[in-house]
């Protein structure tokens, strides 16, 4: 029974592991070969997930391409939806790149946030 324990949990990290390098990988290739657009931060909207217990909340950014606007969510967690609306407010106008697929420009990459 231990055995099969330490299976199932070698797979589940090895799992999570994969996910984590795909979704820097395809990171790594949009910003290398994507174009780019400047995004701005969206102030009344944020994503919250839960992760271990505690909810964490993600600036929403929102970016243009050919007169379409699309969004994509920060990097950057904040423990609480005042922390988030408080940092929104400290970044007075600043932007941060998107790096995107041209053929598909919802499928895109954040840059550094400010």
């Amino acid at each position: 029974m231990l055995i099969i324990g330490l299976i199932v949990i070698a797979a589940l990290v090895v799992g999570t592991l994969g996910v984590f390098l795909v979704t820097t990988l395809q990171r790594d290739d949009l910003m290398r070969t994507g174009e780019q657009a400047q995004a701005v931060p969206l102030t009344d909207r944020f994503v919250s997930r839960t992760r271990n217990g505690h909810e964490y909340y993600y600036l929403v950014w929102a970016y243009t391409v050919d007169g379409r606007e699309f969004t994509i969510t920060g990097r950057d967690r904040h423990f609480s939806r005042a922390s988030a609306t408080s940092y929104i407010a400290r970044l007075d106008g600043a932007t941060t790149t998107v790096y995107y697929d041209p053929d598909d420009p919802s499928r895109a990459a954040l840059g550094d946030e400010p």
